[in-house]
């Protein structure tokens, strides 16, 4: 197992070399010193983000990228914020008097997207991820991964032809929805 210290660009060109490696772990230290770190579907899913990433993914900063000695292959295709949606989730554990309980649905959104590919942007903080999902070509995995968005994260956006989050393509989920549950022990 190696690591690698790099830049964001250094970073995108060692995403487009022959890859030698699989990605265990990616991390960052943004320039306003922000912690993120990154899962993903498949080693090829994070590639294909990293090649063509216009800043929305990933930002400005030093990353820590490990890697095994196995070989990564080079994804077919190029990358586009056209073709994923974005989720964002936030879970939060509260405690009431009579218990803990967990406010959000990140668990369900996560077993949702699980046959999907995706990429993971976490914040070493708790509670709060944005993902970025590669839509599906049927238009039934389609609709399927649009209910899932709407019924387990808290905001989402499918592409607009823009090539950019806004607030016209930005929506809410349901995804805290399940914090209405709770306003009888507040009270």
């Amino acid at each position: 197992m190696k690591k690698k210290k790099l830049s964001l660009r250094k970073l995108k060109e060692w995403a487009t070399s022959a890859i030698v490696g699989t990605v265990i772990s990616l991390s960052c230290v943004s320039k306003t010193n922000e912690h993120f770190e990154y899962s993903f579907s498949s080693p090829t899913a994070l590639i294909k983000s990293i090649q063509s990433d216009r800043g929305d993914i990933f930002k400005s900063g030093k990353y820590t990228l490990t890697l095994s000695e196995e070989m990564i292959e080079q994804p077919d295709e190029d990358f586009s914020v056209t073709s994923y949606a974005y989720a964002l989730s936030v879970t939060v554990d509260k405690e009431f008097r009579d218990g803990v309980y967990t406010i959000g649905a990140h668990e369900k959104l996560m077993e949702g997207i699980s046959e999907f590919e995706f990429v993971i942007q976490k914040p070493v903080y708790e509670g709060i991820t944005s993902l970025w999902v590669e839509l599906p070509e049927s238009k039934e995995d389609l609709s399927n991964l649009a209910h899932i968005l709407n019924d387990f994260s808290t905001h989402y956006a499918f592409p607009d032809g823009t090539g950019r989050l806004s607030e016209f393509n930005l929506r809410r989920g349901k995804g805290l929805s399940n914090i209405n549950q709770y306003n009888s022990i507040l009270r």
